[in-house]
């Protein structure tokens, strides 16, 4: 071996160990918690939730923190920014390109060809507004801790490519609450049941009803602080699925659509969910529906808010107390499975909704 060789040898293995180092650094969601994610009759309140993050932040140039305001009840608000180091460096820049391409009408064609071209896709993930669906808000420290330490090609090209704004809880009052109550419940008779209160103090379930109106604070912490200062391209609203309906459904939904959505948008987010739903199925995932269960009509809901959804899917949840299973699946970074009993470039960005209870949005 020539000494150049030598040289550019010892280098590379210098840099392996230095990302080892860094990835062995950044706190997992089971060292700060204290139990797996997911583990049985085990669920992170939203004092936990927040303290994960801080600490992934801290540790880790991937993930920014912020908490924007105070809920309804006076808990943290958290905006979650995942992306790559460089994309970091210059997160204003990219984050005014991208509000230039939201209004063509400012461009010329030459413009927004070489805005494209420098610059990324902003991707938001909405976690947790309907707060008996538990695995929402579980899954987004999973999610965020994989973006954060994953060297892998696929995840280093997400990460290069997209900026992922997070919400790991559109609702925090509600995580903190029905994780309280569930820790009540736990070794009694109703371990497991009806929450016996709102999970939001005026809205309840009917928060996901707020996406016209926007009068609740959770929702204008939202609207604030995600889609009018990003405007992202794809917007992922995770739900959770109950125990006898679908596994995952995807588009096409069931007709009718929000007469307002142009119809290119509907075709594109067709052509997208029938590609998730032909996927998971060749990987045999079952389970998986379209032209099911939900419609693209209202515009009071996550999933028609911007006029458009693209693909629903459910993320993984807490394992079911004493022993009610679940069947798992995957749609591209999420895992579904059931929920415990009670606790369920420049065009306008396509939204994602994932499903919730059997029969409810």
């Amino acid at each position: 071996m020539t000494r150049r060789a030598a040289l550019c040898l010892a280098l590379l293995l210098c840099a392996a160990s230095a990302l080892t180092a860094v990835a062995a650094e950044v706190p997992s969601p089971e060292s700060v918690l204290g139990f797996r994610v997911g583990e049985d009759r085990k669920l992170a309140d939203w004092t936990q939730i927040v303290g994960y993050f801080q600490k992934l932040a801290a540790a880790s140039p991937r993930v920014r923190v912020e908490n924007v305001g105070a809920t309804t009840e006076g808990n943290p608000f958290l905006v979650v920014t995942i992306t790559s180091e460089a994309n970091m460096a210059r997160l204003e820049e990219i984050r005014r390109a991208n509000l230039r391409l939201a209004d063509p009408r400012t461009l010329s064609e030459d413009d927004a060809r070489a805005l494209i071209e420098s610059g990324k896709t902003i991707v938001a993930l909405n976690h947790g507004i309907h707060s008996t669906e538990v695995g929402a808000s579980q899954t987004s420290m999973e999610t965020a801790y994989a973006l954060a330490t994953g060297q892998d090609p696929d995840t280093l090209d997400i990460l290069d490519k997209t900026v992922i704004v997070m919400l790991p809880s559109h609702n925090p009052d509600g995580t903190q609450k029905v994780v309280d109550w569930y820790r009540k419940s736990l070794g009694t008779p109703w371990e497991g049941g009806q929450i016996p209160f709102l999970y939001h103090k005026y809205t309840g379930h009917d928060n996901n009803r707020d996406w016209y109106m926007f009068t609740q604070v959770e929702t204008q912490l939202t609207v604030k602080h995600l889609y009018d200062r990003w405007r992202p391209q794809v917007i992922h609203d995770l739900h959770q699925m109950g125990t006898r309906a679908a596994r995952i459904f995807a588009p096409p939904y069931v007709d009718p659509w929000e007469p307002n959505v142009d119809p290119a948008l509907i075709e594109a987010v067709n052509g997208i969910g029938t590609s998730v739903a032909a996927r998971l199925t060749t990987e045999g995932k079952r389970g998986v529906v379209i032209h099911a269960l939900y419609d693209a009509w209202t515009p009071s809901s996550a999933s028609s808010r911007g006029g458009s959804a693209t693909t629903r899917s459910k993320p993984p949840g807490t394992s079911p107390p004493r022993g009610r299973g679940g069947r798992g699946g995957c749609a591209t970074s999420s895992t579904t499975s059931s929920r415990p009993r009670g606790p369920c470039s420049s065009t306008p960005p396509a939204t994602a909704s994932t499903g919730c209870g059997p029969s409810t949005r």
